[in-house]
């Protein structure tokens, strides 16, 4: 399937998704943004449809949130530099946790173009493919949606002060070894286990 058709199955779910609370317009500008930017990026073209697919759900979740309109789900966001390695990690282990009972999502204030290969072999054992996983900008509509914001480092001054925000101190996982990356995500499985055990009703 090239391209062109599978833009245009993406846009029929989406509009179908939101249908009565995104403007049928945006969907479409906001699916033709979306296929624009992975098209230029992606290593593998025949994964665009999927990657795209899924940051502009991301985006119209977080527009119609931001409107009042979504469910009362919160939204966790995990965020570190370049959303390669601890804040997807973090997230996969969260979603683990809490299920449906919220949204996660992850990003990075200054995206890596792809994932650590330190973390493919972790994210693969929680049931996520590494190879539809990717670094996502911090859109500001994506931090207006969030309910909880968790830094993974450093605390940048681009986070809004009203947040709800949780510094977590965790090290980075480029160039550490299998062991030591395991550290990492037994430290992340805790940290997330009690995030989604106290979430907010």
């Amino acid at each position: 399937m090239n391209n062109d058709v599978a833009r245009d199955h993406v846009l029929a779910r989406l509009a179908g998704e939101f249908a009565g609370l995104v403007d049928p317009g945006t969907i479409t500008l906001f699916v033709d943004q979306g296929f624009a930017e992975f098209s230029s990026d992606a290593e593998v073209d025949s994964w665009v449809p999927v990657l795209a697919e899924r940051y502009v759900r991301q985006e119209l979740i977080a527009l119609v949130k931001a409107e009042g309109h979504q469910d009362s789900l919160p939204v966790v966001l995990f965020v570190d530099s370049g959303d390669a390695g601890r804040s997807q990690l973090a997230r996969a282990l969260f979603e683990r946790h809490a299920g449906s009972r919220a949204h996660s999502w992850s990003g990075g204030f200054e995206p890596a173009t792809q994932l650590l290969p330190e973390v493919s072999e972790p994210l693969l054992q929680l049931g996520a493919d590494p190879v539809k996983e990717f670094p996502k900008p911090v859109s500001d509509g994506v931090m207006a949606a969030a309910d909880i914001v968790v830094v993974l480092g450093d605390l940048p001054g681009s986070v809004p002060t009203e947040k709800r925000v949780v510094l977590w101190e965790v090290p980075p996982v480029a160039g550490l070894s299998p062991d030591a990356v395991q550290e990492v995500v037994d430290l992340l499985d805790g940290l997330t286990a009690d995030l989604a055990a106290h979430l907010p009703d």
